[in-house]
């Protein structure tokens, strides 16, 4: 399995295998936070795209909030993983509490990104959905429907390592799938860093003020 020092060396081996989306006035590179904003901007760097943030929040399962039972993404995108839906239908009105207080979070989080920018328009574009890496995927399949809701043309997700299983889910979901390490034992994205600290909401803002 490849290891990297840290996500901005990740971003540069996966901009290498995104060159033909290089140089293009048609694509706009998007990246998850917190974590997917830093590898996206080596992406946007190396293609010489635009970059952005899209805005999402894992829905914790109220039993166990360190689980997470799908997404929601700005425009009110739910994605709920299949192990949990039962669960939720099971519950009527259990979740919508859940999807306010993410969906609260989600605001303050656009306030404080673009107090100084409006989000790039994605219609007709080829966006590149990129994070640092994805173990359920239930993030990143929120994040496809939004941006396929805000008029873009193709959908590309883009990552370091991922869990084959997402993996193959996502190749349903995205016109295109790039991953560099689908390791067979995969059990969290933080095994593919040697520096995987947290990005903070400050380093995010920071990105986005020198790539405007």
């Amino acid at each position: 399995m490849t290891t990297y020092r840290d996500r901005r060396e990740a971003g540069q081996s996966l901009a290498q295998s995104l060159r033909t989306y290089g140089n293009s006035s048609e694509v706009v590179v998007l990246g998850l936070p917190r974590g997917g904003v830093a590898v996206a901007e080596k992406v946007a760097q190396s293609l010489g795209a635009p970059l952005d943030v899209i805005l999402l929040r894992k829905l914790p399962y109220p039993p166990q909030p360190e689980l997470a039972i799908g997404a929601v993404a700005e425009d009110g995108s739910i994605f709920i993983n299949r192990e949990f839906r039962n669960a939720v239908e099971q519950r009527p009105g259990s979740l919508e509490p859940i999807v306010r207080e993410q969906m609260g979070i989600i605001r303050e989080r656009a306030r404080l990104y673009r107090s100084h920018r409006h989000a790039h328009t994605l219609k007709g574009k080829t966006v590149l959905l990129v994070d640092d890496g994805i173990a359920t995927g239930a993030t990143m399949k929120v994040a496809i429907r939004a941006v396929r809701a805000a008029g873009a043309a193709k959908v590309v997700v883009a990552v370091p390592v991922a869990s084959p299983a997402s993996i193959r889910e996502l190749e349903i979901e995205a016109d295109k799938v790039v991953c560099l390490d689908a390791p067979e034992f995969f059990y969290a994205v933080g095994q593919a860093y040697e520096n995987f600290d947290q990005v903070t909401d400050e380093e995010v803002c920071a990105i986005l003020d020198r790539n405007p």
